[in-house]
């Protein structure tokens, strides 16, 4: 894993008989390099923090913060982030917490880089996402959205290499209780040379 190093903290508190627990914490992965057949990925750095506490007694767990960068040869790619404290429901009833979000982002993470691990098959292309999770009710209504675009997706290798054009997909929806998933949203397409091919909603 060539120059990589790990470090890791995490403080963890017990209350109220064990029946509350705390946990704090982060880590730093730095200079992650997978070498393979004299082949060399992209450093990767990741740094995270986060704090959790789990309430046994009123069955939720709440996610006080949650921070995740992420960066290939020093180029931030990645970035989660948490709005406020989310309450996830463990069979207990809702709490009277505001909403929550949580935040995903990928920006352009080249899928050529990563053939070091994914092998010479593996197809390239730009990938973009854009995810949110929005807890509403103390965690028991959940609402989603994606946007993903994979530009130009590419398969083969060397002069048989063949650009298949660009994927998006977008959806939304939500979720009632951990157990009724509704999709209020779907759109997929294909499109090569800025001319649709395919389109599914």
């Amino acid at each position: 894993f060539g120059t990589t190093t790990f470090n890791c903290s995490n403080d963890i508190e017990l209350s109220n008989g064990g029946k509350m627990i705390s946990l704090t914490g982060g880590f730093d992965l730095a200079k992650l390099q997978v070498i393979q057949k004299a082949q060399t990925s992209p450093t990767l750095d990741l740094h995270s923090s986060y704090a959790v506490t789990v309430d046994q007694t009123a069955q939720s767990a709440v996610l006080q913060s949650l921070n995740l960068t992420g960066s290939q040869d020093s180029r931030a790619f990645l970035l989660v982030g948490l709005s406020s404290p989310m309450t996830i429901p463990l069979g207990g009833t809702a709490s009277t917490v505001g909403d929550a979000t949580l935040n995903l982002v990928v920006t352009n993470l080249n899928l050529a880089d990563w053939k070091t691990l994914a092998g010479e098959s593996a197809p390239g292309g730009l990938l973009n996402v854009a995810a949110k999770l929005v807890s509403q009710k103390g965690g028991q209504q959940l609402g989603f959205q994606l946007d993903t675009h994979l530009d130009n997706l590419t398969t083969g290798t060397g002069s048989t290499a063949v650009n298949q054009g660009n994927i998006r997909v977008q959806a939304g929806g939500s979720v009632a209780n951990m157990k009724m998933v509704k999709l209020d949203s779907f759109q997929a397409g294909v499109a090569r040379q800025g001319k649709p091919l395919v389109n599914v909603s």
